[in-house]
């Protein structure tokens, strides 16, 4: 069972312009992918802005911007969406920190 972190909500009407995921060194494995969970209006998409992010390299920055084809760029929210991280893969890390950025503008 992947554990998952629930970040941020996004507003309703929120358009997401971009993604930061910025780790520290989580372990010799493990990945991490960012996504959004069901609403009434939203499909679940675990891994809509980041996909199997691998957190094995000390203050890696990742953003959504950076790479095509994720279905979160641009994405209108036309409902409350929950933003959560899930640990696709376990990490052998015991310490370490996770952080979220998600830009948005509320159209």
């Amino acid at each position: 069972m992947s554990d998952v972190i629930r970040m941020m909500k996004l507003p309703k009407g929120a358009r997401v312009l971009d993604a930061v995921l910025v780790t520290d060194d989580l372990g010799t494995t493990g990945t991490l992918d960012v996504g959004w969970e069901a609403t009434a209006d939203e499909v679940a998409d675990p891994n809509g802005f980041l996909n199997a992010i691998d957190v094995n390299s000390a203050a890696a920055i990742n953003k959504m911007s950076t790479t095509a084809g994720y279905p979160g760029m641009l994405k209108q929210f036309s409902a409350e969406a929950q933003i959560s991280i899930t640990a696709s893969q376990a990490t052998t890390a015991t310490t370490g920190t996770i952080e979220l950025v998600v830009y948005y503008v509320v159209d």
